[in-house]
């Protein structure tokens, strides 16, 4: 996975989406995707994107992505993937 934080708005719908799969609950708390802020002192908000070593690069978070923060990139070396490749199907939902 990969992610562009300077599209992050912070919704969570990435948080939602990862822990309805892997928990059958909507709890934010137990993404395998974290966000994080921090205000700068300009006012200005800085965003974090991780993911945990749980993660199992499903797409999901990227599928559902509303903003197009997220891409989901698959490992060099898996047979008959593609090094590179942004989810086609996304939410239609624009900015």
């Amino acid at each position: 996975m990969v992610a562009d934080q300077s599209e992050c708005q912070l919704c969570s719908m990435c948080q939602l989406i990862c822990t309805l799969k892997h928990e059958k609950a909507f709890n934010p708390s137990k993404a395998f995707i974290k966000l994080s802020k921090v205000i700068k002192p300009g006012g200005e908000l800085d965003v974090g994107i991780s993911f945990t070593e749980e993660c199992d690069n499903c797409g999901l978070c990227a599928k559902y992505c509303f903003y197009g923060a997220l891409s989901r990139v698959r490992i060099a070396g898996t047979p008959g993937q593609p090094v590179r490749s942004d989810l086609e199907e996304r939410s239609p939902v624009k900015k």
